[in-house]
C-alpha cells in the first residue's frame, strides 16, 4: 500500500474516533461525521482483506515452488521409463516433447498433466519398464496440489489489488470529509480551545521525517545546480 494512503487512513481513524467521542447534535453536520466513521470502518476491513491477500499470495508462491520441484522429480522418473519403453515401442513419444519443466505455472501444469494422462493410458505398456502405481499417484496428487496453488495465488492477487483500488478511492473521499469537518469544528469549538486543539491533533497527517502536517505531502526541493563556472572556479581553487 502507498505510504500516503496508509498515513491518511491512520489519520481518518483518529478523526473518526474524535467524532465518535464528540457527537454533533446538528443532523446535517453529524451526517458528515457519520460518513467519515463508516468509511474508516470500511477501510479497516479492506486493510485486513489486503493483508490476507498478500499473505495468501506469498504462501501460494512458496508452496508452488515446492510442488513444482516435486512434480518435476516425478516427471523425470516418468520420462526415463518412457525412454526405455520407446526402444521396444517406438510409437511412445512423450519423452520426445520439449522440456516440461519450463514455462509459466499454467503451461507447466498443462504439459505435466498431459504426460500423466498419457502415462495412465499406457500404464500396462510402461509397467514392465518401471512404471508403478505409487509414481502415478504421486504425480497426480502433486499436480492437483500445484493447480490449487495457482488458484490461491490468482485469488490472492485479485483480493489484494481490489482492496488497494478501493482504499485509494476511500482515501480521496475521506480527505474531502475531513476538510468539511475542519470548517464544522472550527465554528463548533470556537470557544473551546482544548477541543479544537484535540480535533486538529486528530486530523493532522504527519509525514515521517518531514515535519509536514495537515494533509500536505512533503515537498522535495531540487538540488542546487552546479554551473560550468562553478566547476572551473573549483578546479582553480584546487
Amino acid at each position: 500500500m502507498k505510504t500516503q494512503v496508509r498515513i491518511r487512513l491512520d489519520m481518518a481513524a483518529a478523526a473518526a474516533a474524535f467524532c465518535k467521542a464528540n457527537p454533533d447534535s446538528n443532523a446535517t453536520t453529524a451526517a458528515i461525521a457519520n460518513r467519515l466513521i463508516d468509511l474508516s470502518t470500511r477501510a479497516t476491513a479492506l486493510l485486513e482483506q489486503q493483508r490476507l491477500g498478500t499473505a495468501s499470495t506469498a504462501a501460494a508462491v512458496g508452496d508452488k515452488a515446492k510442488l513444482r520441484a516435486d512434480v518435476t522429480q516425478d516427471l523425470k522418473a516418468l520420462m526415463k521409463i518412457a525412454r526405455q519403453a520407446a526402444r521396444k515401442h517406438p510409437d511412445i513419444g512423450m519423452h520426445r516433447r520439449g522440456p516440461i519443466t519450463r514455462g509459466s505455472g499454467t503451461e507447466f501444469y498443462t504439459k505435466a498433466h498431459a504426460s500423466l494422462t498419457e502415462a495412465t493410458a499406457l500404464k500396462d505398456v510402461l509397467a514392465p519398464f518401471g512404471l508403478t502405481e505409487p509414481l502415478l499417484t504421486s504425480l497426480g496428487q502433486n499436480l492437483e496440489a500445484f493447480q490449487a496453488t495457482l488458484t490461491r495465488k490468482r485469488e490472492g492477487v485479485v483480493s489484494q489489488v481490489g482492496a488497494s483500488a478501493q482504499l485509494e478511492t476511500i482515501c480521496h473521499e475521506i480527505m474531502g470529509l475531513v476538510e468539511s469537518l475542519d470548517a464544522v469544528h472550527a465554528a463548533r469549538f470556537k470557544n473551546n480551545a482544548e477541543q479544537l486543539a484535540a480535533w486538529k491533533s486528530a486530523r493532522n497527517v504527519p509525514w515521517p521525517g518531514s515535519g509536514v502536517v495537515d494533509g500536505e505531502e512533503p515537498k522535495v526541493l531540487p538540488a542546487t545546480a552546479t554551473t560550468p563556472a562553478t566547476r572551473v572556479d573549483g578546479s582553480k581553487a584546487a
